[in-house]
């Protein structure tokens, strides 16, 4: 049984407005970037969902594309594919922590969205 957090407690909304990207974690995004290109690997940078009580603001949605964007002029065969949708309470043990059900559902959305990478 996957476990999962109580909602009426964790109802408390959390929104995000903007997506600040530091020297450090551009620094690391790109040495990654590089790794997989030094491996001919593709790199897919793929955003967690995260637990319905979270929002982020337009502002939040386009720091994060313009953001991955600039990744992908760095790297352009870098792919990236924004949050997926449908998850719920049922689906996270925490905020950010997706639980068996989660994480299952989860996979099947990255296989969906990429195929190629399962063959």
């Amino acid at each position: 049984m996957s476990q999962t957090y109580d909602c009426e407690k964790e109802a408390e909304i959390q929104e995000y407005t903007s997506f600040p990207v530091n020297e450090f974690y551009d620094f690391y995004m790109k040495k990654i970037l590089d790794l997989c290109t030094e491996n001919n690997i593709t790199p897919r940078v793929i955003m967690i969902p995260m637990s319905p009580n979270i929002q982020c603001s337009m502002d939040y949605i386009a720091d994060c594309y313009i953001y991955l964007v600039s990744l992908q002029e760095y790297c352009p065969q870098m792919t990236y594919f924004y949050r997926p949708e449908g998850f719920d309470y049922n689906d996270f043990s925490d905020y950010w922590h997706m639980n068996l059900n989660g994480a299952t559902k989860y996979t099947a959305k990255i296989k969906e969205a990429f195929p190629e990478d399962f063959d």
